[in-house]
């Protein structure tokens, strides 16, 4: 089974860009971990309730964007809201967690030198989604 990491800025051009990766996905099961980083909102007071309201929020957006993503069904998919940058969410994970893949948007959401550099120190192979033609995507849907 091939594992792989998503870091998502839960937008639709993401969305397209994940359901038309695991659509080539054909034959082989893909463990994907789907991980979006967030922060308090600016000027809340830094209390317990403030990060609570954020991580509640965050795990809203990506449960929403999970499903309006159309990928459930098509792998093992395990979601996760983490407070922090993209870049310090991605090293984590990849510094706790072993993996096939780091999947990254074309836009390079979380691609950063410090993230490149990271990443030739593991075994997890980069992979940048490509632009498709998403109408003929919309349509097969």
């Amino acid at each position: 089974m091939k594992t792989v990491l998503y870091p998502t800025d839960c937008s639709t051009e993401s969305a397209r860009a994940l359901k038309e990766w695991l659509s080539r996905q054909i034959g082989e099961p893909v463990k994907l971990t789907i991980v979006q980083p967030y922060d308090v909102t600016p000027g809340a007071p830094p209390v317990k309730a403030s990060f609570k309201d954020a991580k509640q929020q965050a795990d809203q957006r990506l449960n929403q964007w999970v499903q309006a993503a159309g990928v459930i069904g098509k792998a093992i998919i395990d979601q996760r809201s983490i407070l922090g940058g993209a870049e310090v969410l991605v090293k984590s994970f990849l510094s706790l967690y072993t993996y096939d893949l780091l999947l990254i948007d074309e836009n390079s959401f979380g691609l950063t030198n410090g993230v490149t550099t990271f990443l030739n120190q593991t075994l997890t192979t980069l992979e940048i989604t490509d632009e498709a033609d998403y109408s003929t995507l919309e349509r097969a849907a």
